[in-house]
């Protein structure tokens, strides 16, 4: 396992890293990922017995902290069983209509259109593109949704992983808004993806609610939810390795 392969790295000069979605472990020399370094990759969730990268402590180094979620298959299906409880059991909502009200206030004084398109993703039921279009007359605001039940709530694009472009939304929207980056078993990516659809001068508006630095947030964190951060390591990430 991960876990006992980061036992065995406190003598050796590689770490355990987790290469892909499906947490396959593969040992790399510390010298080749040290590049790595503020991307999200977590390496201290599977090698507590090792520096990591470069001797420091790894939680200096990484952004957040990342759950593996085994197969690919495991991630969709967990997020499509959090979309069902949450629509059939609890019709839970985590962003409110005043929160939405705000932030469209908010983008009204910084974007550089009156018009156009703006994108949501992880919107379940599709409240927030909902609410964006009632605040903000003449957008036409859409999202994303990866379980397929998605495909019952008015202009939401499901199925589909916001990991990935919208087909024809490369460089499209004013603004793009997300309360679900905690969904993401790969942040950076998420993020980078996310701009990729934002016009020149467009806002990208990220909702979270941070953990605290010494908090337990896999004792009560939902396996919906891979990725938890902090306050202080997200002001940890470089700009420029999301461009």
């Amino acid at each position: 396992s991960a876990r006992q392969a980061a036992e065995e790295c406190a003598d050796k000069d590689a770490a355990p890293v987790i290469t892909d979605p499906s947490g396959r472990v593969t040992w790399t020399p510390c010298k080749e990922v040290s590049w790595l370094c503020g991307l999200g990759i977590n390496i201290e969730e599977y090698c507590p017995a090792s520096c990591g990268l470069c001797g420091a402590p790894p939680a200096q180094h990484f952004w957040g902290r990342l759950r593996s979620v085994g197969s690919y298959e495991e991630y969709a299906r967990t997020q499509g069983d959090a979309m069902k409880a949450k629509i059939t059991t609890r019709d839970q909502q985590w962003v409110q209509w005043p929160d939405i009200k705000f932030l469209a206030e908010y983008l009204k004084l910084k974007l550089s259109v009156s018009s156009g398109s703006g994108l949501c993703h992880g919107t379940r039921a599709g409240r927030e593109q909902q609410w964006f279009m009632e605040f903000l007359p003449g957008f036409e605001v859409w999202g994303t949704e990866i379980s397929e039940l998605g495909d019952q709530f008015p202009y939401t694009i499901s199925p589909f992983d916001f990991h990935n472009v919208p087909p024809g939304w490369e460089g499209r929207a004013a603004f793009v808004y997300s309360n679900a980056l905690d969904h993401s078993f790969d942040p950076p990516l998420a993020i980078r993806t996310w701009m990729r659809t934002l016009m020149h001068k467009g806002v990208l508006i990220i909702d979270y609610a941070f953990a605290e630095e010494d908090e337990d947030v896999w004792s009560s964190t939902p396996l919906s939810d891979p990725y938890q951060v902090s306050l202080h390591d997200r002001f940890r990430i470089r700009p420029e390795s999301l461009l």
